[in-house]
């Protein structure tokens, strides 16, 4: 027995290496992922005047940002939890090996033992059960809660690459601004040479030109953050000269946004089937459910049987000796701490029913919010359109007017601000269309 029980332990030993041996390799810090350390942008080949596509940046974010890899993370633990858990429908075997002296004035022994032992569940009313039940549906929420990480990374970069985009469209309009108004400035100051300006014309110039330069400062510096915004929804806490794919706007569809009621009832059907926001409270509710079941139980016996064999002695040949017993048991009284668990239990149960129905109305609403904001843009994209061709030809008219004398320097300048504000708005109107779809897609759990 005693040979037996020693092969027995180095199996064992050796079949929980791997689990030791990776253990140990998590431990050394030199040796982490990517995801568990910040990667490089030259490790995913983010270098200078890189083409970053949309494509490739919501690969690169699902790949290496911390909340995915985290949600990935606790998935796998949830999943061992419930692997571990299930082990209890197992036999449970443990060997034991072991030797002593004694000694005294009348004498000097020794003894000598080995045996093993097994336990085996049997029933326990559903304690075993429910307790699986518990982990079972709290393994399903780190799931969902994965999917709805991955999904709000995507969302993230999504709005993080299109303001990205915005400002780089903004700078451009800033920079073209600053490049009329100093034509406008070098203009006045021809016209107040020849006498057909007065000093006013410069002067208001000057304050146009700076007023331009000032916007264009604080675009770039917009631009600059919202690239960093960018960089952080893909795992990176560098900011490496990369390019965006500005294609991505210029074939985007920002038409058909609807708001009628009846659409988002339907959107809303569809995020209660297919959000995982809204499946991961629904497993949270099932595994609360489970919890009232385990409360419940432990009202009840457990019933298990185990046996064991073993020799023992002071001299060789050992003696053996074998047991087999069947034990019922139960606790009686614990100062009503069964009856106060069961009480918990529920209060759990109806918590996690409630976070249910507030994370509904909440989607709902966001739904309604998002499809507004979408029906929002679309529409002041049009006006805007139209304001941009009348604000266009009535530029045209002052900058004739103005060169003629029929103009004011005050006339000039409104008009610049109208063209300069409806090209703003457009780009605005634009973004915010594509970031509202985002957003719905996101609530939604799929495409809009």
């Amino acid at each position: 027995l005693l040979r037996v029980t020693c092969i027995l332990s180095i199996i064992l030993l050796v079949a929980g290496c791997s689990a030791v041996k990776e253990a140990r390799q998590v431990q050394k810090a030199e040796t982490l992922p990517p995801g568990q350390r910040t990667v490089k942008a030259s490790e995913i080949g983010l270098t200078k005047d890189t083409v970053l596509t949309f494509n490739k940046a919501v690969e690169t974010a699902l790949k290496y940002n911390p909340a995915v890899v985290q949600s990935g993370e606790r998935l796998a633990s949830a999943q061992s939890q419930l692997a571990s858990k299930k082990g209890s429908y197992y036999p449970q075997i443990s060997a034991s090996v072991g030797t002593g002296k004694s000694a005294s004035e009348a004498s000097n022994s020794s003894s000598y033992s080995t045996g093993i032992s097994l336990s085996q569940y049997v029933y326990d009313f559903d304690k075993t059960d429910s307790q699986v039940r518990i982990y079972f549906y709290d393994a399903l929420a780190a799931e969902y809660d994965l999917t709805q990480a991955r999904n709000s990374v995507i969302y993230s970069v999504n709005e993080a690459y299109y303001n990205v985009l915005r400002l780089v469209s903004a700078v451009r309009l800033a920079e073209e601004t600053v490049r009329q108004n100093e034509k406008y400035l070098e203009q006045a100051r021809v016209f107040f040479e020849v006498g057909a300006k007065i000093k006013y014309d410069i002067t208001k110039a000057e304050v146009n030109l700076g007023n331009a330069q000032l916007s264009l400062i604080n675009a770039r510096n917009a631009l600059f953050v919202n690239r960093q915004v960018l960089n952080n929804a893909l795992g990176l806490s560098e900011n490496p000269e990369y390019i965006l794919e500005e294609s991505l706007v210029d074939g985007a569809d920002v038409s058909g946004a609807e708001a009628g009621s009846g659409e988002t009832e339907v959107l809303f059907q569809r995020a209660q089937a297919n959000s995982p926001e809204i499946k991961a409270q629904e497993s949270r509710v099932k595994s609360a459910g489970a919890g009232v079941d385990n409360a419940i139980a432990a009202l009840w016996p457990s019933l298990s049987l185990s046996g064991s064999y073993g020799y023992s002695g002071s001299d060789f040949p050992l003696n053996w000796a074998r047991t087999i017993s069947a034990a019922l048991s139960m606790d009686l009284f614990k100062g009503g701490q069964k009856t106060e668990s069961i009480k918990i239990a529920t209060a759990n149960l109806k918590s996690a029913r409630t976070s249910l129905s507030s994370m509904e109305q909440r989607i709902f609403l966001d739904i309604t919010r998002a499809k507004t904001q979408m029906l929002d843009a679309s529409q002041k994209l049009e006006v805007n359109k139209k304001i941009l061709q009348q604000a266009e030809e009535n530029l045209n008219f002052i900058e004739q007017r103005y060169r003629t004398g029929k103009a004011s320097a005050i006339e000039l300048t409104d008009a610049q601000v109208s063209l300069t504000t409806a090209r703003e708005n457009i780009i605005q109107s634009r973004f915010n269309y594509l970031i509202a779809r985002a957003a719905l897609e996101k609530i939604v759990g799929g495409d809009k």
